[in-house]
């Protein structure tokens, strides 16, 4: 691709973004700056999980999990079931919270991506 969208979530003072703003601007590849701060948006972030599902018992309440949250299987064997799941923040963080304790043995997080509602 000849573009590509990157998206920074931070916090602070006015002063703090102002800065943030003006660092982002100096860089020679950046086309534009948006910040989203007070404006509509849309937000997710996207979870890849592989938990331990070592018995059908383990597996049958990971699939009622995986339907409450509206995740997605992706892999599937006899001992790991591997979970999509996309969503806010808060939503990813109680998935995760939910999981935990079956074995999560590996996870990838996209961290929150934004588009303005217009």
């Amino acid at each position: 691709p000849d573009i590509s969208k990157m998206t920074i979530v931070t916090s602070g003072d006015a002063q703090i973004l102002e800065q943030i703003d003006k660092q982002l601007r100096k860089l020679v590849d950046v086309i534009s700056v948006t910040d989203l701060t007070g404006s509509r948006f849309v937000e997710r972030e996207l979870v890849l999980v592989k938990v331990k599902a070592e018995t059908a018992a383990k597996k049958a309440e990971l699939i009622q999990i995986v339907q409450i949250f509206g995740a997605k299987f992706v892999t599937v064997n006899k001992k790991e079931l591997g979970i999509e799941l996309s969503g806010r923040s808060n939503v990813i963080d109680n998935f995760i919270d939910m999981v935990k304790d079956f074995g999560i043995v590996d996870l990838a997080r996209s961290g929150r991506v934004a588009v303005a509602k217009e």
